[in-house]
C-alpha cells in the first residue's frame, strides 16, 4: 500500500505542476534550463532541485512541500521524477518542464543581442564575422556580419565558407581516430611502425623513447614546427618525412609525452600516417568517415566541395587569402606527404564545423543516428590527454575547468592569413559557440585583439551565459 500512496503522490504532485505554468519566473526558467544552478552557487545539486519544486508549486520552504506530501518519505520518492534513487539536476529538470508546460529544453526560445553582437564586429573593424550557436547538441541559431569580399561587397550568408586554420585539426584528428575504430590505427603504437623508418628524438637521453600517435594528437611528441618543415609546408622544398625527422630541427630536447609545444607538423604527420596505412588520400578518408556521414559540404580541397562561396581573408588592411589561394590548393601527389594540408586548410562554414562538434557532444552519432566515431574515440578526443601547471590538453581541444564553476568547457582557436577562428563548448549541457572572422581593420593589440573579438562573442552568443 506504501508504494501505491507513493506513486499516487508524484503523480498528483505532477498534476500540479502541469497546472503551474505561471509559478516559475522567466528568468528562472531561463537561468535553469542554461546552467541548471538555480541558486547561482557555482554547482548544480539537490539544493537545485528542491528550489525548482518550490517556485513549481507556490511553496517558500521544503516543510510546506512535505506536508503537502503527507510525510518526507514521500516527499523524496515524488521528487525523484526519473526513478533512479537519485535527487540532482536531471529530476529538477523533469520537474521543471512540467511547471511550464515544456517537453523539452529544445522549446526553450533562444534569443541573442543582435545589436551588441554587431558592435562587437565593429569595435574590431572586422571584415566578415560567421557564427554558430550549439544548446542542447544541436545547431540552433546562425550570425553573419559584414563582407566576404571587401572589392565586391559581397555579403558573408550562412553558406560563406572560410579556410580555418588550426580549427582544421578538429577533422584530421577524428578522422584519425575513426580509422583507430576500424582497426587501422592504435594511438599508443610507435609511429615508425606506420611511417617505415624509425622515428626517435635525436637528443641522446630521449632516444630509445617511442612516439605515438597519443603524443602527435596531444601537442607532447618532442616534434615541433622547424625551418625545414615551414620550408615543405610553403612548397619551397622536397623533403621528404624521413628527412624532416632525421635531424634536430623538428625536434625539442625533451622526453617525448612529458612537455607539450604546439606543433602543426605533428598534425601533419597525423594524417601522413592516415594515407600510409590505408593507401588512400587523406580527403577521401575524412570524406568517407566524417564529412558525408553528417552531411557535411567541407574539404581540405576546394574541388571536393559543392558550394565553393568563400570569405576572403584580410591582414594588415590588405587580402591575404584570396581566389587562388583557396582554388589552388591541392595535397601532394605523393601519399603520406601531407605536410601542407591537413592541419589547417579545412574549408568549411561555421554552421557545419558545428555539426561536427555536436557529433562529439552526443557520443558520436550523427542527427540521423548512425555512429561516426565509438564513444571510446570521442572520450579519447575529450579526455585530458596532457596536463601541467599551464594547461590541459585533448585532442584538437584545450579544457578549461575554471571558466564557471563546476563545468567543463573544450575550445581551440585557428590563425593564419588574417583568419581568426575559435570554437568553445561544454559537454555537460552540450551547448557552444563557433566563430570565424576573415580579418579586422583594426587591433587593439595585435597578438591577441582578434581573438579578444571571438572570445567577446562567445559570451555573447553562448547559450550558458544568456
Amino acid at each position: 500500500m506504501k508504494k501505491k500512496c507513493t506513486r499516487l503522490t508524484a503523480v498528483l504532485l505532477t498534476a500540479v505542476l502541469c497546472l503551474s505554468v505561471f509559478a516559475v519566473p522567466a528568468g528562472a526558467v531561463r537561468n535553469f534550463y542554461l546552467r541548471g544552478d538555480m541558486n547561482n552557487d557555482g554547482k548544480v545539486s539537490t539544493d537545485d532541485a528542491r528550489i525548482a519544486l518550490r517556485y513549481a508549486v507556490y511553496l517558500e520552504n521544503d516543510s510546506d512541500i512535505i506536508a503537502l506530501c503527507g510525510d518526507e518519505y514521500e516527499y523524496l520518492y515524488a521528487m525523484d521524477m526519473n526513478r533512479d534513487n537519485e535527487l540532482g539536476v536531471a529530476d529538477a529538470r523533469l520537474i521543471l518542464r512540467a511547471a511550464v508546460g515544456l517537453d523539452s529544453v529544445d522549446t526553450l526560445p533562444y534569443s541573442y543581442d543582435r545589436a551588441a553582437v554587431d558592435a562587437i564586429c565593429s569595435k574590431y573593424g572586422a571584415y566578415g564575422v560567421q557564427a554558430a550557436v550549439i544548446r542542447n547538441g544541436k545547431v540552433i541559431s546562425t550570425y553573419n556580419y559584414g563582407v566576404a569580399d571587401a572589392s565586391t561587397g559581397r555579403k558573408v550568408a550562412d553558406n560563406t565558407k572560410f579556410r580555418v586554420a588550426s580549427l582544421s585539426k578538429l577533422v584530421t584528428f577524428a578522422t584519425c581516430m575513426a580509422l583507430v575504430d576500424r582497426g587501422y590505427l592504435d594511438i599508443n603504437t610507435d609511429i615508425s611502425k606506420y611511417l617505415g623508418f624509425t622515428v626517435r628524438n635525436p637528443y641522446s637521453a630521449y632516444s630509445d623513447i617511442p612516439i605515438t600517435l597519443r603524443m602527435l594528437m596531444a601537442h607532447c611528441s618532442s616534434i615541433v614546427d622547424g625551418g625545414s618543415f615551414y620550408d615543405s609546408m610553403d612548397g619551397g622544398s622536397s623533403y621528404s618525412l624521413k628527412y624532416l625527422l632525421s635531424g634536430y630541427d623538428n625536434f625539442m630536447n625533451a622526453r617525448p609525452g612529458t612537455r607539450t609545444e604546439y606543433s602543426n607538423f605533428a598534425a601533419a604527420l597525423v594524417g601522413s600516417i592516415c594515407e600510409l596505412v590505408t593507401g588512400r588520400p587523406f580527403e577521401s578518408l575524412a570524406q568517407e568517415y566524417i564529412i558525408d556521414p553528417l552531411r557535411l559540404d567541407t574539404g581540405f580541397v576546394a574541388s571536393s566541395l559543392q558550394d565553393k562561396t568563400f570569405a576572403y581573408l584580410y591582414e594588415g588592411g590588405y587580402r591575404a587569402y584570396g581566389p587562388n589561394g583557396y582554388n589552388n590548393s591541392k595535397f601532394n601527389s605523393t601519399l603520406g606527404q601531407t605536410v601542407h594540408m591537413v592541419q589547417g586548410a579545412l574549408k568549411i562554414t561555421a554552421s557545419d564545423y558545428a555539426k561536427v562538434l555536436c557529433m562529439l557532444l552526443n557520443g558520436g552519432l550523427a542527427p540521423d543516428g548512425k555512429r561516426v566515431l565509438s564513444q571510446a574515440s570521442v572520450n579519447e578526443m575529450l579526455c585530458d590527454q596532457y596536463v601541467d601547471e599551464a594547461e590541459t590538453i585533448g585532442f584538437a581541444t584545450y579544457i578549461i575547468r575554471s571558466l564557471y564553476p563546476g563545468m567543463t568547457h573544450y575550445t581551440h582557436t585557428g590563425s593564419a592569413y588574417g583568419f581568426h577562428g575559435a570554437y568553445a563548448m561544454d559537454k555537460d549541457y552540450r551547448n557552444g559557440v563557433v566563430i570565424f572572422s576573415s580579418g579586422c581593420a583594426r587591433s587593439l593589440d595585435e597578438d591577441t585583439a582578434i581573438y579578444n573579438i571571438c572570445q567577446a562573442i562567445i559570451y555573447e552568443l553562448m547559450p550558458e551565459f544568456e
